[in-house]
Formats: structure tokens, sequence, C-alpha cells
């Protein structure tokens, strides 16, 4: 039955972009591909006194070319119906289930489609200072075989104000139809990553710290021989700490920290992963010196990254860390219909690679308007 609290939103979002990118190994090259993307999202939220349910439908398609010839044509389209209930029992308890569908169709020389049907059920208990959380997920695939995987948390307020918090997780991570199919790159014989992964940590006022540890069966990497997708062989370990500092003064000022430091990222002979930084540092500062008007100063810093250069043989082991980068944006609300922004990514222009042999962006602008009916 409708209630007043019901809401229907539909959403079409294009855009047609074209992008500079540089050539392997030619930093000075100006190649380019278009980009024409739509987004199309219809959802229904209902809510009465005994649940609250919510049914989205989604579709996005996205058409890539390149007149040079080093990325190869693109059209890709993929479909989602999602369905969501929340069922609170009791003040402070309450179960969720979820249903969720999704087709992802690779069309030109990949010519596959992948299929993914999930059913999950998480329960939420809260006794005083002490919240237990569970959930399992199972998960049927066209191209894989079934997996349930599921994950369990607690968190615990201790009487001086302080928060203990442990978990336990297992996940699943299908390979992609580009890494199972492409002609060149791809592996059909790829399997999906088995997840196990731990969390412990303490929240101290605004400021939480924890350890993690994954063990991953089966990671998905390349093969450095054929350049082709394949597992890593054996049991792949990464683990560290990372610690978060968010706190605001009064309204008007904002920010937050975020430290990780990688202790440990080994494959299953013990050999360092690649692409993996020893340590990532963001910060972020907000402004907000108006109602209507919103200022941000962000910055990453990534320390020691091991890499390959492929362009010798055998390869040579190099480092793409050690980099800063810091962007700005700001946003303006004209009315509650209409806002703007403007944005620039890369401010002091660095010149860095993530992928070896491969320049990202410089310093680069955007202005947007988005408006509300």
């Amino acid at each position: 039955m409708a209630t007043p609290q019901d809401r229907v939103d539909l959403l079409v979002r294009e855009s047609d972009a074209t992008v500079e990118y540089d050539g392997y190994n030619a930093p000075d090259s100006t190649y380019s591909s278009t980009n024409k993307t739509r987004i199309a999202s219809l959802a229904f939220d209902h809510h009465d006194s005994v649940h609250n349910t919510k049914l989205t439908l989604n579709r996005t398609t996205v058409k890539r070319r390149d007149p040079n010839g080093w990325t190869k044509a693109f059209d890709g389209t993929v479909d989602e119906a999602g369905l969501i209930s929340t069922i609170p029992y009791g003040e402070s308890h309450a179960v969720q289930a979820a249903l969720n569908w999704r087709a992802s169709s690779h069309e030109n020389e990949i010519n596959h489609q992948l299929i993914e049907r999930s059913l999950s059920v998480a329960n939420h208990n809260q006794w005083k200072a002490t919240v237990l959380e569970e959930s399992l997920r199972y998960d049927s695939y066209s191209l894989f075989e079934d997996r349930l995987t599921g994950r369990v948390g607690v968190r615990h307020t201790l009487d001086a104000g302080a928060t203990l918090m442990a978990s336990y997780a297992t996940a699943y991570k299908t390979p992609s139809l580009y890494q199972l199919y492409d002609t060149r790159y791809g592996n059909a014989s790829t399997v999906p990553e088995k997840i196990r992964s731990w969390e412990v940590g303490v929240k101290i006022a605004s400021v939480k710290m924890s350890w993690f540890e994954n063990r991953i069966t089966d990671l998905i990497g390349f093969d450095p021989v054929t350049f082709k997708t394949a597992n890593v062989p054996g049991q792949s370990t990464l683990k560290g700490y990372e610690a978060v500092w968010e706190s605001k003064w009064e309204e008007k000022l904002g920010w937050r920290l975020d430290y990780t430091r990688m202790v440990k990222a080994v494959d299953g002979n013990g050999d360092p992963l690649l692409r993996r930084p020893k340590e990532v540092l963001h910060a972020r500062v907000d402004f907000y010196p108006t109602a209507k008007l919103h200022c941000g100063l962000q910055g990453r810093y990534i320390g020691s990254r091991l890499d390959q250069d492929y362009s010798t043989w055998p390869a040579t082991t190099v480092n793409t860390g050690y980099v800063t980068v810091v962007g700005l944006v700001a946003n303006y609300d004209y009315s509650k219909q209409i806002s703007g922004y403007i944005k620039v990514d890369n401010l002091f222009d660095r010149t860095y690679q993530d992928l070896y042999g491969y320049a990202t962006a410089g310093r680069s602008g955007y202005v947007g308007v988005k408006a509300n009916f």
C-alpha cells in the first residue's frame, strides 16, 4: 500500500568525452579516444511502519572508439535489477534481505555475456554498548561455480569512550570479460579469487586505528612472459595497518586524514606483489564560508611502489611511487534545484605514472552544472 513517504526517482545521465593520452614509452605523443556513456536509473522507495523496501532498475551503455587503434573499440552494456527490504524487530535490531541480478555484455571481438544473481541476508543487533552484525550472500554465475560468502563483525564501546571492533569476512572476485576473452591478453582459464580477511581496531574520539590482513587464493594477475591474464599460484597475503582522523570545527571547517601502511604484500612464493604502494596518505580539508558555498582541498601521497619495465629484456624493477598530487573543488548551490561546481585535479601538474610506461593526466579542470526537477 502506498504511503506519503514513498518516492520515485528517475535519472538519465549522458556524457560525450574526448580523452588525450600518451602512448607506451611515448610521453610527447598526442593520441586521443572518444567515450560516450549513458546511465539510466529508476528507483522506487517504499516506507511504512513494518518495513522499508527499495526497487532499482539500471542500464549503463558505453561506446568507446580510438581512431589511432591503440585501444580497441568497446561497446558494452550493464543491466541491473535489485530489490532490498529492511525489517526492524525490537528497538535496536533489524534484518535485511536483498535480491540482485546483473548482466554484463561486451560486444566487438569479445562477444560474451556474464550473468550474476545473488541473494543476501544481513542481521543487525545492538545491546546498549555492543553491536553485532552478521551477513550471508549466495552468488550464482553463468560462467563460474556458485559461491557462498559471509561476514561477521562486532563493536563494543567501553565506559571510557573507546570503541573496540573486530571482523572476519570471505569474498569471491570474478575476472572480467576482458580478462577472460580479449584476443591478445585474455585467458579463458582464469578462475575467481577466493578471499579471507580479518580486521581488528580501536576508535578513540575522532581517531580510528586498525590492523588488517587479506589472504587471497588464485589472485588475478598476469603472466609476464605471455602478458595474458593469469592466476597467481598459491595464497597471496596483504597485511598492514590504517589510521583515520576525522573531525570538524563548528560547522565551517572539517578535515580527514587517512594513512595506510602495507607491512606485507607477497605472493605464494614470498615474492613482492607489484603495484601495491608501501604507504598511502590521503588528506582532505572542507571549508563552508556560507550556507551555499563549499570549498575543498585534497591531496594524496604515494610511497614506494614497485613495477616492472617490460621494454627491457629481461624486465627490470622500477619504482613509480614517491609522488604527491593535490586537487581543488568548489561547489555552489544557486537554489534548491540548481548547483554548480569547479574542480581542478593535479593542481601542480605533477608528472607521474600509476602504471609504468603510461603517464597520467596532468593539470585538469572541470566545470559543471546540476539541475534537479
